[in-house]
């Protein structure tokens, strides 16, 4: 799966953590279940994420643009 651009809601908090709570696939909003890893490559914050049915995805917001994408997924059988 290449890079989509896709629409997030998520909470920033005032020291500036940034927690995805839903996210588009499919033509779906899917709820955020779980954050597993996160982490910042290349101006990105990055962060594995756990929908529904126990799939695993991998979105990023680019800091810059403020622009949401899927890198990959869904990653079935992975642990967030």
């Amino acid at each position: 799966m290449g890079r989509e651009l896709i629409v997030v809601e998520a909470r920033f908090s005032p020291e500036g953590e940034v927690t995805p709570q839903r996210f588009e696939w499919q033509g779906q909003m899917l709820p955020v279940q779980g954050i597993g890893r996160r982490w910042t490559e290349q101006r990105e914050r990055c962060f594995n994420v756990m929908a529904l049915g126990g799939r695993v995805f991998e979105l990023r917001l680019d800091e810059e643009r403020l622009r949401w994408s899927l890198v990959r997924g869904p990653m079935p059988g992975m642990v967030v």
